[in-house]
């Protein structure tokens, strides 16, 4: 039993530093089993769009206070319970999706950051659907646009994807098999480098710096492409960066394959350990609006170091308004376990 315990408060303890990391000030860690999260009601910054109760007339805070009590056994065998405040910020029912959208997402897993995320989708969403609300004759169009409770990043998505139009089914179906193609290939190349006397690590890492595209190529994993409403999501991992300046040389050794090339966004994002102990980490969201943060955040929650990671997305024709996000980070997730950067 006690083995377990010491587990769970590592894995507590390691939870509170990444979210203390994506959050700043934001986090607040009251006790040890209770944490605060503050996220803002909008995705506006701009103090003229205030959010006002419409019961009272009163100007609605800013931000709302997400309080996670954690129990001793969590994250191993128990569930947090979650607490959201001012509870006037959820009315008509909104109290109700949110706690119950809180209380479904655990299962044995570090879950505050994946709350606190849908949470702050659906608050946005909501904001949203408001401001169209009050409104009144200022756009009765859009109303009906919003209706199926997408948020304004699909202003975003809409008028970006006027490039091609993908056949999601021939596209996965060829991206499948240039993976696999590539993996046999990958399989062969290791093994000349190693022969030659690079065993990966070590002073493998200090020749890094004269990475050339070819090298970068060879490194590249590829992850299975999946296809959503038409849209078809890949992700692409290079691990082992240890210098900022090999992400354009990744970028350069992606968009070689000219179907990456041509894609209707390649979402990248890079996290490297400097010598100082600091982390170097950026992203570039290539179109879709909101996507490369997200991206950036994936790899701050799971520690993931030295990796450059790059989500190509080919737009088929369909809107997937927020649910976009879920499937771009989750494509980079599912390839950062496959290839053991997170466990």
């Amino acid at each position: 039993g006690r083995a377990m315990e010491i587990s769970d408060a590592e894995r507590r303890a390691e939870e509170a530093e990444a979210l203390a990391a994506i959050y700043g000030d934001d986090f607040i860690r009251a006790d040890e089993c209770v944490w605060e999260i503050l996220v803002p009601t909008s995705s506006s910054s701009d103090a003229t769009s205030a959010a006002y109760f419409a019961a009272t007339g009163e100007r609605a805070p800013s931000r709302v206070r997400v309080r996670a009590f954690l129990p001793p056994s969590y994250p191993s065998s128990a569930a947090p319970l979650f607490e959201l405040s001012p509870p006037e910020m959820f009315p008509f029912g909104r109290h109700e999706i949110a706690t119950r959208e809180m209380a479904t997402r655990w299962a044995g897993d570090e879950v505050v950051y994946d709350v606190v995320e849908r949470l702050r989708d659906a608050m946005y969403r909501w904001r949203e659907e408001d401001e169209l609300r009050g409104g009144g004759e200022d756009d009765a169009n859009a109303e009906e646009e919003e209706e199926d409770g997408d948020d304004e990043d699909d202003a975003a998505e809409e008028e970006e994807e006027t490039g091609d139009v993908w056949d999601a089914d021939a596209l996965e179906a060829e991206l499948a098999a240039l993976a696999l193609e590539r993996a046999s290939n990958d399989r062969d190349h290791r093994g000349r480098r190693r022969g030659a006397g690079d065993d990966g690590d070590g002073d493998g890492d200090a020749a890094l710096m004269g990475w050339t595209e070819d090298d970068v190529e060879a490194r590249i994993v590829h992850g299975t492409p999946f296809t959503e409403k038409k849209s078809t999501f890949q992700a692409h991992l290079v691990t082992g960066v240890t210098d900022p300046n090999l992400v354009d040389v990744v970028m350069s050794a992606l968009r070689r394959d000219g179907k990456v090339a041509r894609a209707t966004h390649n979402i990248m994002a890079y996290r490297i350990k400097l010598p100082n102990g600091t982390h170097a980490a950026d992203h570039d969201e290539d179109g879709e609006s909101a996507a490369g943060g997200r991206l950036l955040r994936l790899l701050h929650v799971t520690d993931a170091t030295d990796v450059c990671v790059v989500v190509t997305r080919w737009y088929g024709g369909i809107h997937l308004g927020p649910d976009r996000f879920k499937h771009i980070n989750n494509a980079a997730r599912d390839l950062l376990v496959a290839c053991g950067v997170v466990k």
